[in-house]
């Protein structure tokens, strides 16, 4: 049985695939941070970081949040603004679909319980050290996910 960290990634990772997107891409789930993606092509994984339990709700159940990064990386032979553009409004079109849905709600995922995103933050390079690889494009967008179980 998988733990719910790894159950609420997965959900992320088919809410990404079941979308269509303005660059084509199958996400995948990992909990490798660093990986070298093959030139030319968009690599987008989505990992497992961690969970925080917030409190109890009730008598009976927790309130946690659940932190998944959703990794967009793509290996590029030279610094070509036209290629890093398009892969960063990439990262932004993400980040914008998992902030709010068409209603603007929090984006719920399917997992067992029902849990929504409460914040989604965007990682600069400098910080996200852990995804760096020479000569590759990296945005990360971290997903924080409230799941009351």
């Amino acid at each position: 049985m998988s733990s719910r960290l790894v159950a609420v990634a997965e959900a992320v990772k088919d809410l990404l695939n079941g979308t269509a997107w303005s660059k084509t891409f199958t996400a995948t789930r990992t909990a490798v941070p660093k990986y070298e993606a093959k030139t030319g092509t968009l690599d987008v994984r989505v990992r497992p970081v961690g969970s925080a339990t917030i409190g109890r709700v009730g008598r009976e159940k927790l309130d946690r949040d659940y932190t998944v990064d959703v990794v967009i990386a793509q290996k590029i032979a030279i610094a070509d603004n036209g290629v890093t553009d398009l892969l960063i409004d990439l990262a932004e079109e993400i980040a914008d679909w998992f902030e709010a849905d068409d209603n603007g709600k929090p984006r719920t995922i399917q997992a067992s319980p029902k849990a929504w995103i409460t914040k989604v933050a965007s990682m600069p390079s400098a910080y996200a050290w852990e995804y760096a690889v020479e000569d590759q494009f990296v945005a990360v967008r971290r997903l924080t996910i409230k799941c009351v179980e």
